[in-house]
């Protein structure tokens, strides 16, 4: 026991990353930082506007009369569980549990938890318990960004008209109130990336997290690698063969109770996800992904040669050329990814870029404080042109994507267009400031190529 544990202290979790060179403010400089409460406030207004049905149009995502269609997904697995049922099936067999729901498509050890404990909770309550998660963890992420933001002074002055709008944007953030909505259990990706932010040194909860609800930061894992984080490397690991071994060789059912075996209902879980990851639905209005941006132009295998091209140079850049950078900053490029290449992008999955965009802003200033930041995240934080449809154009239901192409294609297309081109941009920009730039500097030393960007 001791050798292991002397072997443990022995063992490197890589070089001290680049911190963040200021103190958190203390909670009266918090609250005076006036940008917060422009944050709050609009976080609140979006959720009580979901709350009374006020925006549901605006979406196709939440164009809906199925409220939660997402989550009660998660309280029928866990009666899967509890009677010993197929938990991939369990939309169908638990159709009395709560209104109409999605098939289950996602990390069956979300059925364990919090699948089982919500399902003892009557549908509905159980439902706003978990949106009221999502807005405690938004309004997290609003205050703990603020808190770096006040704690640097000398640049923010306690908040600029900018300041005020990037965090107003960050608060109505229409993709939350179409996760409201339906109920979506994608805020555990955002609480993952979270606790990333929070624990930079030792990172490992965030990566579980992620591994046992949404697997979104798996290919991050390279930065830990390139960083010798091995310590951290361990954890995660173990926790890995602890939380999906089980899934691969027991069985359970009521009747036998567990027992070993291959267990074959993961198939679906495999089979759906592989599906998802390449290929789109072609003109589904509920897509807005960079396979349906790509798939107006382009072939079904061309467009996914070169998603998967844009993915792994955003993971190889992320993680060998930004090494030395933060780890915050390394594992944000690289979470870019999943925007590039998952071929099934709803609006909601936008919210994993909340901390991203604030952590940008407030704790990388320097670069990322500019009106450049501010387009990008308003492409992100706005509603579509779907809900011009729905309002200006006087469609009366849900519109579908052929629907929209014969009405008004320039309307549709930046439909299609508005969050593959908001990564896009986002991409481009952290290339920009964190690699091209010193590049440009080192071939073009007088800076001639510097003040032309500047300039455009």
């Amino acid at each position: 026991m001791n050798s292991l544990a002397q072997w443990w202290r022995a063992l490197p979790n890589g070089p001290d990353p680049e911190t963040w060179p200021h103190r958190p403010a203390s909670l009266r400089q918090t609250l005076a930082f006036r940008p917060l409460w422009t944050g709050l406030g609009c976080a609140l207004a979006l959720f009580f506007s979901q709350v009374f049905w006020l925006l549901h149009r605006l979406s196709p995502n939440s164009d809906s009369v199925f409220r939660g269609y997402d989550y009660f997904t998660l309280p029928r697995c866990g009666l899967a569980i509890r009677h010993g049922t197929d938990v991939f099936t369990s939309a169908e067999t638990y159709t009395h549990y709560g209104p109409w729901a999605t098939n289950w498509v996602t990390h069956p050890n979300l059925c364990v938890f919090p699948g089982v404990p919500l399902s003892y909770l009557p549908p509905f309550a159980g439902y706003w318990l978990f949106n009221l998660f999502n807005l405690a963890l938004h309004l997290f992420i609003l205050v703990h960004f603020a808190r770096r933001a006040a704690g640097d002074a000398g640049t923010f002055h306690g908040g600029q008209w900018r300041d005020h709008l990037m965090f107003g944007l960050l608060g109505f953030f229409f993709p939350m109130y179409v996760l409201y909505h339906q109920g979506q259990y994608h805020s555990l990706a955002v609480l993952a990336l979270m606790l990333v932010f929070l624990q930079p040194r030792n990172p490992a909860l965030g990566f579980i997290v992620s591994a046992f609800g949404k697997p979104l930061l798996g290919p991050a894992g390279l930065v830990l690698l390139v960083r010798g984080m091995w310590k951290t490397i361990v954890l995660i690991v173990l926790a890995l063969l602890i939380g999906y071994l089980p899934w691969f060789f027991l069985n359970y059912s009521l009747e036998q109770g567990i027992h070993l075996g291959r267990n074959t209902s993961l198939a679906p879980f495999f089979d759906i996800g592989s599906h998802y990851l390449k290929y789109n639905v072609p003109r589904w209005n509920q897509e807005q992904s960079m396979a349906s941006f790509l798939g107006e132009w382009m072939s079904p295998d061309a467009q996914l040669y070169l998603r998967y091209l844009f993915g792994l140079i955003v993971t190889l850049i992320g993680a060998v050329v930004l090494r030395r950078k933060p780890l915050e900053l390394a594992v944000s490029l690289v979470t870019l990814w999943f925007f590039l290449v998952y071929a099934r992008g709803h609006d909601y999955h936008a919210t994993l870029l909340i901390p991203v965009l604030a952590y940008l802003w407030c704790q990388r200033p320097q670069w990322y404080r500019t009106r450049f930041m501010l387009l990008i995240a308003a492409m992100y934080a706005l509603p579509t042109s779907y809900a011009l449809f729905r309002t200006v154009l006087g469609f009366t239901g849900e519109v579908s994507g052929e629907a929209m192409l014969a009405s008004s294609p320039l309307l549709y297309y930046c439909f299609v267009a508005q969050k593959p081109v908001a990564t896009l941009l986002l991409t481009g920009n952290i290339l920009w400031q964190e690699w091209l730039k010193d590049k440009a500097a080192e071939i073009d030393p007088d800076g001639h190529g510097e003040t032309a960007v500047q300039q455009v």
